[in-house]
């Protein structure tokens, strides 16, 4: 892509920052109001429920955005989802309605989902490849940023009477990047894809099997028991659907679904590994917090610093990893990898050895060092599979390679509710997490490899 002005290319790099910024400033933002809502309307008996529509959104939504992208292009899509969580969370605001509340909560989750990841997508339109690996690093340090100011916003606007606005105290961000890519980004759609069938099987399939698993898993030993009827349609549908899903779309010229992507050693490697590390992420920003609340007993204003020493991490490292990996990448990108795989599973450890006694230092350290982990595999995981990719393919891969990431965490939270429905505690769901942290680092050490070439660009494409 060549863009004429120079300012122009540098502000539109800037509003993807931000975009960045303001994606994790909803996403970290809203967990601060959502169960003050739900005690509103009486209804904090489904926050759980709640949280798991919201991930099952993002997770509808995510593997959709390369297809989008193809048929309409990286700004429509953009403007689209942007869009579409704005206005699905101002209608949520207006209803005292909780079935009517999770509906929209779930939809602009689905919004929220369609613009995720369509930053590493932008930055790999606009810049070269030997630079991807440092931008890819600032946008690991926006996406730091957003997750500290959007409880922050939220939180003062809750302070000064203003819950309801607490739903869209990320809006400025988002609604900026949105205007600058509207008016400077120019439009590009691939007309020959354009004219392809549209996929409706493999998003109706993907929309049965989520949604089954989702139920499945939240309400067995709930609603129904788990040896029951209910229970074996629910999981037969799951197997079904998701067998059929994989069918149709290596079959489907134009997948909306590219289970394809899997065939790809690199991409296969970064999304089981992701999809594992997903269980310490969802430890220490949900049941870590928990656990020094009802375990250690500490304050709410103290429990709500749980996550703030990875998020400065992330920062922090997001901006150096990116240039120190980038300058060599296929001499020093397995080292960074392994590093961002051991940290996570230490950390577990750590979360693991917690009791009611426990300092605060000790948490503060584990989620200090899943910080590097989230800067380290944001700046490189994605340079590293979309090296074996052609650039039609990379939105596809980054849209399904965060599928994983949000999966792989709705489905460890479920299970992680299971297990205290058995009467197991915190503790066992952070050992949990750390047999799942070491076993992505086995599978790392022999899937992150790249041949070393004697004369190449950082990370060129090599025939392997």
């Amino acid at each position: 892509m060549s863009i004429s002005s120079f300012r122009i290319k540098r502000l539109l790099i800037c509003s993807i920052f931000i975009m960045a910024a303001g994606s994790m400033a909803s996403n970290y933002g809203v967990s601060v109001v959502l169960p003050m809502k739900l005690e509103a309307m009486q209804s904090m008996d489904y926050y759980a429920f709640c949280s798991t529509l919201s991930t099952m959104g993002m997770m509808l939504a995510l593997p959709l955005v390369g297809k989008l992208s193809e048929l309409i292009g990286l700004k429509s899509v953009a403007i689209i989802g942007i869009s579409l969580q704005f206005l699905a969370r101002t209608a949520a605001i207006q209803t005292q309605v909780p079935a009517l509340f999770m509906l929209l909560y779930a939809v602009s989750s689905i919004g929220g989902g369609l613009y995720m990841t369509l930053p590493f997508s932008f930055i790999a339109d606009l810049v070269g490849e030997e630079e991807r690996p440092k931008y890819y690093g600032f946008i690991a340090a926006c996406n730091a940023a957003g997750a500290l100011v959007g409880p922050l916003m939220t939180g003062q606007l809750i302070e000064k009477g203003y819950m309801s606005l607490g739903f869209i105290a990320y809006a400025p961000l988002s609604i900026f990047a949105l205007i600058c890519l509207a008016i400077f980004y120019p439009g590009k759609i691939k007309t020959q894809k354009k004219r392809d069938r549209f996929d409706f099987a493999g998003i109706a399939l993907l929309f049965t099997a989520i949604c089954s698993l989702v139920l499945w898993l939240n309400m067995g030993g709930k609603w129904f028991s788990w040896i029951s009827l209910e229970s074996l349609l629910l999981f037969a549908c799951i197997c079904t659907a998701s067998v059929f899903l994989v069918r149709v779309e290596l079959r489907h010229p134009n997948p909306s679904v590219p289970v394809g992507m899997f065939k790809k050693r690199r991409f296969r490697t970064s999304f089981i590994c992701m999809a594992l590390l997903s269980s310490y992420s969802t430890c220490a920003a949900g049941f870590g917090i928990v656990f020094v609340q009802q375990v250690m007993q500490v304050s709410p204003q103290t429990s709500a610093t749980v996550t703030m020493p990875q998020t400065i991490a992330q920062a922090l490292f997001g901006i150096i990893i990116g240039r120190i990996v980038g300058r060599e990448f296929t001499k020093r990108f397995r080292p960074a990898a392994l590093l961002a795989l051991t940290l996570p599973a230490c950390a577990a450890l750590l979360l693991f050895s917690l009791g009611q006694d426990s300092s605060m230092l000790m948490v503060y350290t584990a989620t200090a060092m899943g910080g590097i982990t989230l800067a380290v595999s944001q700046s490189t995981f994605a340079p590293f599979f979309q090296a074996e990719l052609s650039s039609d393919e990379y939105t596809s891969a980054q849209g399904m390679y965060t599928f994983g990431a949000t999966g792989g965490s709705c489905i460890f939270m479920a299970v992680a509710g299971s297990m205290l429905n058995m009467g197991l505690t915190y503790n066992h769901i952070f050992l949990l997490s750390a047999f799942l942290c070491f076993a992505a680092l086995i599978y790392g050490f022999f899937g992150f490899r790249l041949p070393v070439p004697v004369e190449t660009k950082a990370y060129e494409p090599v025939q392997e």
